[in-house]
């Protein structure tokens, strides 16, 4: 069964916001006290704490993000989210669009002739 201290070392690294390194630091040293971790592989232990509330709240944020977008274009209040690959479709056609012409505007061949009888 985890010591008490173990289970400290734990709970920081599942806490939604990103604990403080001088937070990270106390509860190995707190670790380090009670033998549960060796005093030269304590650095490192910090280290991997940080880096995991890091990505626990990255991954909370990410999917905070995802059901905001989600409700919102279930009321109505945006339009869907183009699909990752639509987006990509998207940029380059309006890049090739903005190359096409000095203005960035599409011509037609029919403003094209109209241009050129004035």
């Amino acid at each position: 069964m985890p010591s008490e201290q173990w289970k400290q070392y734990l709970q920081a690294g599942m806490e939604v916001g990103e604990i403080t390194r001088k937070r990270a630091e106390q509860i190995v040293r707190d670790l380090v006290k009670g033998g549960e971790v060796q005093a030269q592989e304590a650095q490192q232990r910090v280290e991997e704490l940080l880096e995991r509330s890091r990505k626990t709240t990255e991954a909370f944020a990410e999917r905070v993000r995802t059901e905001v977008q989600r409700q919102m274009e279930a009321l109505g209040l945006v339009q869907p989210a183009a699909k990752p690959a639509a987006k990509k479709t998207a940029k380059k056609a309006a890049s090739a669009t903005k190359k096409a012409t000095p203005t960035g505007k599409k011509t037609t061949g029919t403003a094209k002739k109209a241009a050129g009888r004035s």
